[in-house]
């Protein structure tokens, strides 16, 4: 078993340190060899998929491969929405999983199921070691083959890799392990992308030829430099709230209000002839529609990405660069340029006060401008995750004026599983305050993130309680089908002060917002405990605010 004994050490000697351990029989061997290895942390979670989802919340605050281990047959696949999520956000995750010899394969065998490549395309690499693990040959191919795994999952773009163990009873020892002094570590310079100065002028004379740029960023890592670069550069940059640029002079983060609110002759006047985008996945559909229905518009990607992501439906160049670089290599200069950056500003600044003075005037108790108050409570250097369906949007609409905070979400995938679960690996690695709102359905989905033993004291959830689905009264279509309330919003009569209790949770109710106030005032407090502020709210008065909100900006261009 040396080769297994010695897989802990070359990890830590790559610098992994995080380890999140699902318990099983036949994984033993791994979970004796990670426990006995003292420079690790090791978080023991009996949910597999909740447990996955904390691992990429812990590389999420690292930027560092989190070690998964279980045992053999399902439990494997209930990895599978954690590690599509890292594959598509690109988080780097290393799943060590048992596996029965292969020869007893589809024998009948219990806990047995086919589990080479079981992730297939949504991994970035697989690995099957061998079940002889005497052999002096299978300890070199086991070491070679845990620093590529690491290797490939550092690089970019950086992902999940997993490598597939069988273990022979016996599973427990019988004496003391023993480490290796010096396992083979193979070590991995990161490659630099970049062009030569022929590429570099050839582009600015192409960037030359433009006269109204527009910058877009999906997803992306809160970057304080990459940030005081774009502060410098005269152009709009949109900025959704996952692009985590806000707070910037020249960021326009009220484009999708602005899309659907300001006449035509002035979205004509915002219609750049190209566009250059960056980062992960975006947000807003509106965005990509206007860009997509205007066919004179070029667009160009930023990043060493070997795959074509054509969004906008007009992609014309890819330059393999790191936006950083090309910001600092290239120059966007004139006296167009500069009053298209100002009609940009112009409409934002002219929307920002009609945001505000409809939240702050707003008397029926709904979870918009509830999400608006929290927004405005949260403390500085705040770590927001932002779960997906309406909870993601309301904050994508509204903004956040804390220019310190950072923000995530499960945007890869856009699910609503594992959104506790992210926010809480994030929380057990950071001494900040880590703030979570969601809906109702993501929360309860995932409400074994709090099954372990770790309960971390800075962690914040605002719950957004309308009983069910709400995001389907927003969408046409399901909204105007009598099957609304029983197949799409799929309403719940669930509270969380139970669960609170359960596990050892501040808990507090808002009904009004007179609750809510009083609430926000001491929520963000210190506390040793974690806590939550369960927001109840009625989903057809979210709605019919919603849409208000909606109609009351657009009315706000017409006067």
């Amino acid at each position: 078993m040396q080769a297994i004994y010695d897989i802990p050490e070359i990890l830590f000697q790559h610098g992994v340190t995080d380890v999140v351990l699902s318990p099983g029989s036949r994984c033993a061997p791994l979970s004796i060899a990670f426990a006995r290895h003292k420079k690790l942390q090791i978080k023991v979670v009996p949910d597999e998929r909740s447990a996955a989802f904390i691992a990429l919340g812990l590389s999420l605050q690292s930027q560092k491969p989190t070690v998964l281990i279980c045992t053999s047959g399902s439990a494997l696949y209930n990895y599978a929405p954690a590690i599509v999520e890292a594959y598509y956000q690109r988080v780097p995750l290393i799943v060590l999983s048992a596996d029965r010899p292969p020869e007893w394969i589809d024998q009948n065998d219990g806990q047995t199921i086919r589990q080479q490549e079981i992730y297939g395309k949504h991994s970035k690499a697989f690995f099957q070691l061998s079940a002889e693990h005497e052999q002096p040959s299978t300890q070199w191919e086991t070491n070679r083959k845990v620093n590529e795994a690491v290797a490939i999952a550092e690089a970019y773009p950086k992902g999940p890799v997993h490598i597939n163990i069988p273990f022979r009873e016996p599973f427990y020892p019988k004496e003391e392990i023993t480490f290796s002094a010096a396992p083979t570590v193979i070590k991995r310079e990161q490659p630099v992308y970049t062009l030569n100065e022929g590429q570099w002028k050839s582009l600015q004379q192409k960037l030359d030829s433009y006269k109204k740029i527009l910058f877009v960023s999906g997803q992306h890592a809160y970057d304080e430099s990459l940030r005081l670069t774009i502060g410098n550069i005269k152009a709009p940059f949109i900025g959704e709230i996952v692009s985590n640029l806000h707070g910037v002079r020249n960021v326009i983060y009220t484009h999708d209000t602005m899309l659907t609110s300001i006449p035509l002759t002035d979205l004509e006047e915002l219609k750049p002839d190209l566009v250059i985008s960056f980062g992960g996945a975006l947000l807003s559909k509106w965005l990509k529609q206007y860009i997509r229905v205007n066919a004179s518009i070029d667009h160009w990607f930023i990043g060493p990405d070997v795959t074509t992501a054509d969004v906008f439906q007009q992609l014309t160049e890819i330059i393999p660069v790191q936006i950083s670089e090309f910001l600092s290599k290239t120059t966007i200069s004139s006296a167009t340029q500069d009053q298209f950056l100002q009609r940009w500003i112009q409409q934002q600044t002219h929307i920002i006060p009609a945001i505000r003075e409809f939240n702050t005037k707003e008397r029926i108790f709904n979870e918009f401008t509830a999400v608006y108050d929290v927004l405005n409570h949260l403390p500085s250097f705040a770590k927001l995750h932002l779960a997906n369906s309406m909870s993601v949007r309301y904050a994508n609409t509204l903004g956040i004026t804390q220019r310190s905070a950072e923000v995530f979400a499960n945007r890869g995938t856009s699910g609503i599983d594992g959104v506790i679960s992210t926010a809480y690996g994030y929380a057990l690695r950071t001494v900040q305050l880590v703030t979570v709102i969601t809906g109702d359905l993501a929360f309860f989905y995932d409400r074994n993130a709090f099954w372990n033993n770790y309960k971390p004291s800075n962690l914040r959830i605002v719950l957004l309680n309308n009983h069910g689905g709400g995001i389907f009264r927003m969408i046409d279509g399901p909204a105007a089908l009598p099957e609304l309330d029983e197949f799409f919003e799929t309403k719940q009569s669930l509270s969380a002060k139970y669960l609170a209790q359960e596990h050892g949770l501040e808990y507090t109710a808002c009904k009004n917002f007179n609750d809510l106030n009083q609430a926000l005032d001491n929520f963000f407090q210190p506390s040793m405990f974690g806590k939550i502020l369960e927001i109840e709210t009625d989903s057809r008065k979210n709605t019919e605010v919603f849409k208000r909100f909606k109609k009351t900006l657009q009315q706000h261009y017409t006067k």
